[in-house]
């Protein structure tokens, strides 16, 4: 990143000032920024979002044009959800002064993640026991642009554009493509059900029977020019076996391709 930096060394992003009254989870950041290892603050933000707090939790990116791509908590209402104030999610795009450029909110593409019937109420009533859960009700833990693939550069009108936003869900066991141009989610990878082994988008299923137990540790999705990566955290309940997990193109539709099987450590 030197070349987007001023050549500088080091610089490092860091949470600068907390929420005094925060419960905590996904809530707590007030402001992010960016210092250098001698400790000056190159950037700082947060006063400019929403409620004047960042909220940003997981992750984020420093463009090629030089804004910030900030994934952030956004406690609102989602109507799908019913009347509720809980924590969603979505991303915002930030100048380097602080102007908010493009923004995306989970909760209105809720339809467009794949869930069945029964995995959405299953949803439902999760948020109806506990609206103010500190993690929200999706926990996306990761959002990145996809960067070149040999995707587009031999399909220019492929869903895979470098500017198109890879996020991963831990609660909805998901991995999903944001398009920059419309929001819309334009691809999907879901995973085998435990249970039955088949393709089913389940997702929220109840204990048990969680189509989406590959995905639960998930923190960082990247896509590469051959397959996609998933590199999962540790922390997690051991004993998982190694599995497989497959890839869609174009959407929620049959498996394509099984790529990368993995244990959780």
């Amino acid at each position: 990143m030197s070349s987007l930096n001023g050549g500088r060394v080091g610089d490092i992003g860091v949470q600068l000032s907390q929420l005094a009254d925060s419960p905590g989870g996904i809530y707590g950041n007030r402001t992010v920024g960016q210092r250098s290892w001698t400790g000056e603050k190159v950037w700082e933000w947060g006063a400019e979002a929403p409620g004047g707090a960042a909220r940003q939790n997981h992750d984020w990116e420093l463009l090629e044009n030089g804004n910030r791509l900030i994934l952030v908590a956004m406690p609102r209402e989602v109507p799908a959800l019913g009347p509720h104030l809980v924590g969603d999610q979505g991303i915002y795009e930030a100048a380097p002064d602080g102007r908010i450029v493009w923004e995306w909110k989970a909760g209105n593409h809720l339809d467009e993640l794949g869930f069945t019937a029964d995995g959405f109420e299953y949803l439902r009533r999760s948020v109806a026991r506990q609206p103010d859960n500190v993690w929200g009700y999706l926990e996306i833990n990761s959002a990145k642009t996809l960067g070149p693939s040999h995707w587009h550069r031999d399909d220019p009108n492929t869903v895979f554009h470098p500017d198109n936003i890879l996020i991963s869900s831990r609660k909805a066991n998901i991995v999903a493509l944001v398009e920059r141009t419309s929001g819309r989610i334009v691809w999907g990878l879901r995973f085998p059900d435990s249970t039955t082994r088949t393709s089913s988008p389940t997702g929220f299923r109840a204990r048990g029977t969680c189509s989406c137990s590959t995905t639960r540790a998930a923190r960082a999705i990247r896509l590469r020019p051959l397959v996609l990566r998933r590199f999962a955290s540790t922390g997690n309940r051991p004993g998982h076996q190694a599995r497989r997990v497959a890839v869609h193109r174009g959407g929620f539709g049959p498996p394509a391709v099984d790529v990368l099987p993995f244990v959780r450590q």
